[in-house]
């Protein structure tokens, strides 16, 4: 786990990534990093993405309560979501909740998201779903998030949004960017109403676990560990530094 000045560094940053991407939702998405098994980092509610630097993170203990004097009150419903997830997964160090455009569209259609092209395929049988029951402020719906996500690195909420995770700030973004890229494919695909190619299932796994293998487990440049690092590197290039202070 990177310590929490990195994380309040890149957590920052993927804030402003996720707002250069037009995936922000004015005050209401929600993207955190766990620094410990009982603490996780949250931009405070109402604050802007593009304005959210790494001084301005609220730490946060789970039970949503502030850890320390400098820390803002943070959205409810996302102290109820990533809190969930935290608990019940060890292996997983950041959330990203989104409520885009393409993310909601699939999450209402009945079938989901559909798997059918080389770069879906890294969620071929790794994304759950999770029924929509209202705004999620009640902490009752912690026990049915933690059940529907299961061991699946994503979650649909249904006509609702989107969730991914990942082990490092940079694995969930990966994930989210191609989910997010996934979406807005399908939708591309659905006034077509033609039939999509059939990919066979030994395919379809074969696919998913050389994603698995590529993108979060080993690289080609050393030094970096995992595509997704190498992909995170890239994309915070262009940003301005003052995400940093």
């Amino acid at each position: 786990m990177q310590n929490i000045t990195e994380q309040r560094i890149n957590l920052a940053a993927l804030h402003r990534l996720i707002y250069k991407y037009g995936w922000s939702d004015l005050i209401l998405t929600h993207i955190s990093s766990r620094t410990s098994q009982e603490q996780y980092l949250m931009a405070p509610l109402g604050l802007p993405f593009n304005h959210v630097n790494a001084s301005s993170l609220s730490l946060m203990l789970f039970g949503g309560l502030p850890a320390n004097e400098n820390s803002q009150p943070v959205n409810p419903a996302g102290s109820v979501l990533h809190e969930a997830i935290y608990r019940a997964r060890s292996d997983i160090g950041c959330v990203i909740h989104t409520h885009t455009t393409s993310g909601v569209a699939v999450s209402m259609l009945e079938d989901g998201l559909k798997c059918a092209d080389q770069m879906s395929l890294m969620f071929h049988k790794k994304i759950s779903y999770h029924p929509f029951s209202g705004i999620s402020v009640d902490m009752e719906e912690q026990k049915s998030i933690i059940a529907n996500l299961g061991d699946a690195a994503c979650l649909i909420l249904e006509n609702h949004g989107l969730i991914a995770t990942g082990q490092t700030i940079e694995e969930a973004f990966w994930n989210y960017y191609y989910l997010e890229k996934a979406c807005e494919i399908q939708l591309k695909l659905l006034p077509a109403q033609a039939q999509l190619i059939e990919i066979d299932q030994r395919i379809k796994q074969k696919t998913q676990q050389q994603h698995e293998e590529f993108n979060t487990k080993k690289s080609l440049i050393q030094g970096i560990p995992n595509n997704a690092q190498l992909a995170f590197n890239a994309a915070v290039m262009d940003l301005p530094d003052d995400y940093r202070a």
